[in-house]
């Protein structure tokens, strides 16, 4: 559309007075201006204050008279019928004889905000309702960068207004954001099922950074932390919660065990098919499950080759007994347990086995912590789930601070909008 056909129109003051309705603007806030450009499918709506206004400081909300204005300022508002709608108006700055000269609060956006509360609401909702930034950026017709601030502005607030009172049982846990060796270290809130920190990095002093989200006077209330057995993860903990438990995670440890039960395959099964035997061919993934959770056909199966008497099935045996050290009623227990586990994987003399009981071992007072508090990382597991799906929607990330952001946006549990 030609725009010389269609100049920008000045409409009349019942039309303003119409979109100041919309607006739900308020006295002494008025629309005293209203430009429609239909080419550029844009609408702009001047915005002024009755003379002799004077407004609330925002530190100590006593009314003060206005000093003066700052330069105009824009912000983008609701698209309205299709068209891009702008806010203008020169910002009050107020005489407050505690605070000085200083920005008054204007009642459709935030300071330093390039967008009203209204559209910031919109996009935080569409966000949240969205598989991905660019599909919101698209739906909204705003700016992947636009997007990207309005998240950090609202994670921002999030943090600031957020409690982390009653704090006991953190997950400390590992995540890729890059190909190659680059790592976030994410705190969880077990019991508010929430991330509440993210840090750059995975050693121990970065791994730390994001422990010590929680303040100094609330760390001796931490009873324990949830970690893997990477001596990073274990130092970093030490370093912020030296009273802490450290209780290893059961489902690193069940990670760990059916890793060695596909050694011990891979190992037998190159052995048996020099002897032209493939009855292992094609089952790795049959030892990674208890046979209560195996479909008929895979139980069929199973129980075929398990009645073998292979090294793989004595190993996954002993992979299946070792979840019965979670049940134990108490340490004395677990420990007598474990001892028992112990000496039968070791007489296997298989070799994965062997360094995996001599790896629990080391780890023992780690594990059994678990019998005092009863925590695991699935928590840490189930976001891990779901910041993979966002890495992916977002086709990876090359920046740790947006992908905090995103983080946090996504699985912090944060109250983002004003």
């Amino acid at each position: 559309m030609d725009s010389k056909k269609h100049p920008p129109f000045q409409a009349p003051l019942d039309v303003a007075r119409h979109y100041q309705r919309l607006l739900g603007l308020e006295a002494p806030w008025t629309v005293s201006a209203l430009v429609e450009d239909i080419a550029q499918k844009r609408i702009d709506l001047q915005l002024t204050h009755a003379p002799g206004t004077r407004f609330a400081c925002p530190h100590c909300q006593q009314e003060c008279p206005v000093h003066d204005h700052a330069p105009e300022r824009r912000w983008r508002h609701l698209d309205a019928l299709q068209f891009k709608t702008y806010l203008t108006a020169r910002p009050p700055r107020i005489r407050c004889q505690e605070h000085g000269v200083i920005s008054a609060s204007l009642p459709w956006a935030g300071f330093s905000s390039r967008w009203t509360i209204d559209l910031e609401c919109r996009v935080i909702d569409t966000l949240q309702a969205c598989s991905s930034l660019q599909a919101a950026a698209k739906l909204l017709g705003l700016s992947w960068s636009t997007l990207q601030s309005i998240m950090a502005a609202a994670v921002a607030r999030g943090l600031d207004r957020r409690s982390l009172e009653g704090l006991r049982f953190l997950g400390l846990d590992e995540k890729s954001f890059l190909r190659g060796q680059s790592y976030i270290s994410v705190c969880n809130d077990l019991e508010g099922r929430r991330v509440l920190e993210v840090s750059p990095g995975r050693t121990a002093v970065q791994a730390a950074e994001a422990l010590k989200v929680v303040p100094v006077e609330q760390r001796a209330t931490i009873a324990a932390v949830a970690i893997d057995m990477s001596a990073a993860c274990a130092k970093a903990v030490t370093l912020v919660f030296p009273k802490a438990a450290q209780v290893i995670d059961r489902f690193h440890v069940s990670a760990l065990l059916n890793k060695m039960v596909n050694g011990v395959r891979r190992t037998e099964h190159a052995r048996l098919r020099m002897e032209g035997n493939e009855v292992l061919k094609g089952t790795s993934r049959m030892w990674l499950w208890a046979p209560e959770n195996m479909s008929p056909a895979m139980l069929t199966a199973f129980e075929t080759v398990a009645s073998l008497n292979l090294h793989t099935a004595k190993a996954w045996e002993v992979k299946e007994n070792f979840a019965v050290f979670w049940e134990q009623p108490d340490q004395a227990r677990a420990l007598k347990f474990f001892e028992q586990w112990e000496k039968e994987a070791l007489a296997l003399k298989y070799p994965q086995v062997t360094t995996m009981a001599k790896t629990l071992r080391r780890y023992l007072p780690g594990l059994l912590a678990y019998q005092l508090h009863r925590i695991t990382n699935a928590i840490s597991e189930g976001y891990n789930s779901k910041i993979q799906a966002l890495k992916a929607a977002a086709r990876g990330f090359r920046n740790a601070a947006n992908y905090r952001i995103r983080i946090l946006f996504f699985c912090g549990k944060l109250d983002l909008g004003y």
